[in-house]
């Protein structure tokens, strides 16, 4: 019987288990960067301000403005984030990739590149698109009784 248990717990590859939960929880990380990203935040804090030409636009200005008035921003200053919530596409086009070292987020949006020169922010790579400290606990939270779940499933439990 002994030999039986060790025999089950070298067959639990926690690896495959940790991938299948995470690709579970796909929408929840997105979501989680989601929200990140609406309040200003990517995964090693603060995105900054916009790049000098676009925060001095007049488009800019008006169209920061406009967005105060209807309640998309909350607080003062040049939100960083102004160009990514636009039209939506690019939150519509982060794409998850479950990998077994780390989680890859990128933006499908073609319009990245332009993005990125507007913020002047390095989005794929520069960890924007990375969970905060506080959402990385929300999510090792959210999926530790997943796992659980799983390992005692394969002892039958």
């Amino acid at each position: 019987m002994l030999k039986e248990l060790a025999e089950r717990v070298r067959s639990i590859d926690i690896n495959k288990i940790l991938d299948e939960v995470l690709d579970d929880q796909r929408f929840f990380i997105l979501d989680l960067i989601r929200s990140q990203l609406i309040a200003g935040k990517g995964g090693s804090g603060d995105l900054g301000q916009y790049a000098w030409y676009t925060r001095e636009s007049l488009l800019s200005k008006e169209w920061i403005d406009y967005k105060h008035r209807i309640g998309l921003f909350i607080g003062g200053g040049d939100p960083n984030y102004d160009l990514l919530g636009d039209t939506g596409n690019f939150y519509k086009s982060l794409v998850l990739t479950i990998k077994t070292s780390h989680i890859e987020t990128t933006s499908l949006d073609p319009k990245l590149e332009s993005i990125e020169q507007s913020t002047n922010m390095d989005i794929i790579d520069g960890h924007v698109l990375t969970l905060t400290p506080e959402n990385l606990q929300a999510l090792a939270d959210r999926i530790k009784p997943l796992i659980q779940q799983k390992i005692n499933a394969k002892f039958g439990i």
